[in-house]
């Protein structure tokens, strides 16, 4: 005997009515929220399927509309005369609400330097809803270091959660179970060194495109949007000049006029900084003070005294 969880539909033993229900041996009866097996006899290690919603269709059982796990509580007698008995453990369903592509993703860091051993940590959250036994699949661009299942190895992959594996440079998490709102974490180029993963060369604004199913039943599905990684220059690049490039000496007052010429792809988060020499006013932050400092763009403007 089997009880169906409340919000499925009731069993049935009428073909074409939403929970049919059918037994490989044996009579089955339906009452209410509980199927019954009759008249089963089975040797040792010998199994009996039982089928409810049988056939799909019209005959297929509706889960319910709440997200959550649905225990089909369990009993056994052996014989006709016997008790029933709870088994020792009864088989549940997750019950998942949210559709396939939907949650979100993320990645830190945004921006990385060219040809650099980086760690890149994603951050996948559940939609409401959540996952039973899905998956996440994230593509790794062209020219960045080949995902890895194996630490030691460039682009080495971890997850919070769930199973890691690799074809070529799609990266699939699969056994993911989330609640709404849950996290999973992906590190790919997990514990840095030779495990880091390598940047590409080609600078610019790199998608990793994702996709994520609900089930297991369930189909892959793009993401509505996919995470992406700016890859710069190495520090030290660019160019600074300065105008004028000869003053009168002290104590007549001058500006200088610094540029710096950002590289063809930019900077993102970057720093410039300039050593005032030894000897010239130290540079201000303060409107009206020796050496006021400020910046325009790609300039910086001092005036010493």
């Amino acid at each position: 005997m089997s009880s169906v969880p409340s919000g499925w539909s009731a069993p049935s033993t009428s073909s074409g009515t939403a929970g049919y229900t059918t037994v490989s041996t044996g009579t089955v009866t339906a009452s209410g929220q509980v199927i019954s097996v009759h008249g089963v006899t089975l040797s040792s290690g010998s199994t009996l399927t039982l089928t409810y919603g049988a056939g799909g269709g019209y005959s297929a059982a509706l889960t319910p509309s709440s997200y959550g796990s649905s225990s089909f509580t369990t009993e056994e007698a052996s014989t006709s005369s016997g008790t029933l008995t709870a088994l020792s453990s009864s088989p549940q369903v997750g019950v998942v609400t949210a559709p396939d592509g939907s949650g979100t993703l993320g990645v830190l860091p945004g921006a990385v330097d060219t040809s650099a051993s980086t760690t890149l940590s994603f951050t996948y959250a559940a939609a409401t809803g959540g996952m039973n036994n899905g998956a996440l699949a994230v593509t790794v661009p062209s020219g960045w270091s080949a995902p890895s299942t194996s630490s030691g190895t460039a682009g080495y992959t971890t997850a919070s959660t769930g199973t890691v594996s690799v074809v070529g440079q799609v990266i699939t998490v699969s056994g993911v179970t989330l609640g709404s709102g849950s996290v999973l974490t992906l590190t790919y180029g997990a514990g840095g060194g030779s495990s880091a993963a390598v940047a590409p060369s080609t600078m610019g604004s790199q998608t990793f495109a994702a996709s994520e199913q609900s089930t297991a039943s369930g189909t892959l599905t793009t993401l509505a949007a996919s995470p992406s990684v700016t890859v710069v220059p190495p520090d030290g690049v660019g160019t600074l000049s300065v105008s004028p490039t000869s003053v009168t000496e002290s104590p007549v007052p001058t500006t200088l006029t610094f540029t710096y010429v950002v590289p063809v792809t930019g900077i993102s988060g970057g720093v410039v900084a300039i050593a005032v020499p030894s000897g010239w006013t130290a540079p201000s932050t303060t409107s009206g003070q020796a050496g006021y400092t400020t910046p325009r763009r790609e300039r910086s403007r001092w005036r010493a005294r």
